[in-house]
C-alpha cells in the first residue's frame, strides 16, 4: 500500500508539471487568442501577458523571524528528493543559522551536485503562517500571493529555470554554488492574475492529494515499524489482529 501511494504521488506530480508546461510554456489553452512577439523572450506570447523577472512574483530568502533556542521543523539536504515535492522534516532547536521559511514555500538546492540532480521541495508540512528552517545550502522561494505557491514550485522544477541557476554557479570544484540573482533576474511570461488563480484552482487539488497520501504513508510506516518487531519475535500473530 505504501508503494502504491508513492507511485500515485509521482503520477499526480507529473500531471501538475504537465499542466504547468501546457499553460505557461506551450500556451495551449490560449491558442485561440491573439499572440504578439516579445523580444526579451524571443518568442510569441498571448496578448495581454507581461514579461518580467521572477522577483515580481517571488520573494527570495524571505525575512522570517524565528526565536533562538526554540524547536522548529528543520530540513537538510538529505531530506529532499530529486523526483518528488515531498520532504520529511526533522525537528531541531534553532541556534541562529539556516534559511527560514513559511508553509507553502519552495526550497531549491543551490550547491553542486544537489542542484544539478534537481533537489527541490515544497513546504507542505506546516501552514502558511507557521515557520521552519533548513540548511544554508537552499534558496527559499516565497510566493508573494497565496495562489502562486504551486506555480512557484513547478517553476522551480522547470529545466530552463534550473539551468539558469546551474549556469551561474561559481566556486571551487565540488563546492560550487548558484548565484541567487540569476533566479531573481530570470524572465518569464506572466499572465493576468485571473489566469494564475485559475491555474491554482486546477492544480491545488493535485497537491492536496499528494499531501494526504504522504500523511497516510507516514501513518502506515509507523504501524509497520511498531508491528513488525512483534511478528519477528513471535510476540504477535496475524490471527490476533
Amino acid at each position: 500500500m505504501i508503494e502504491n501511494k508513492k507511485r500515485q504521488n509521482q503520477i499526480l506530480e507529473k500531471t501538475a508539471m504537465a499542466i504547468f508546461k501546457n499553460w505557461f510554456i506551450d500556451f495551449e489553452p490560449f491558442k485561440d487568442q491573439e499572440f504578439i512577439y516579445n523580444e526579451e523572450l524571443g518568442r510569441e506570447i498571448p496578448k495581454g501577458w507581461e514579461v518580467d523577472k521572477t522577483i515580481s512574483l517571488i520573494e527570495y530568502n524571505p525575512s522570517v523571524t524565528i526565536k533562538r533556542g526554540e524547536v522548529y521543523p528543520f530540513i537538510e539536504m538529505k531530506d529532499v528528493n530529486t523526483n518528488s515535492l515531498i520532504c520529511e522534516p526533522n525537528f531541531k532547536q534553532f541556534s541562529g543559522s539556516g534559511v527560514r521559511f513559511y508553509g507553502g514555500d519552495t526550497l531549491i538546492a543551490r550547491i553542486t551536485p544537489s542542484l544539478e540532480h534537481g533537489k527541490t521541495a515544497f513546504v507542505w508540512f506546516i501552514s502558511e503562517k507557521e515557520k521552519g528552517f533548513g540548511s544554508t545550502e537552499f534558496f527559499v522561494l516565497h510566493p508573494k500571493e497565496h495562489y502562486l505557491k504551486e506555480f512557484v514550485y513547478l517553476l522551480a522544477k522547470n529545466d530552463d529555470f534550473r539551468e539558469a541557476a546551474i549556469n551561474s554557479m561559481s566556486g571551487t570544484s565540488g563546492r560550487q554554488r548558484a548565484d541567487i540573482n540569476a533566479l531573481k533576474d530570470y524572465i518569464i511570461p506572466i499572465p493576468p492574475s485571473p489566469i494564475l488563480q485559475s491555474f491554482h484552482s486546477l492544480v491545488e487539488p493535485l497537491f492536496q492529494k499528494i499531501i494526504l497520501n504522504q500523511k497516510q504513508i507516514m501513518t502506515l510506516k509507523k504501524i509497520r515499524d511498531t508491528l513488525l518487531p512483534l511478528f519477528v519475535f513471535g510476540k504477535l500473530r496475524v490471527e490476533e489482529l
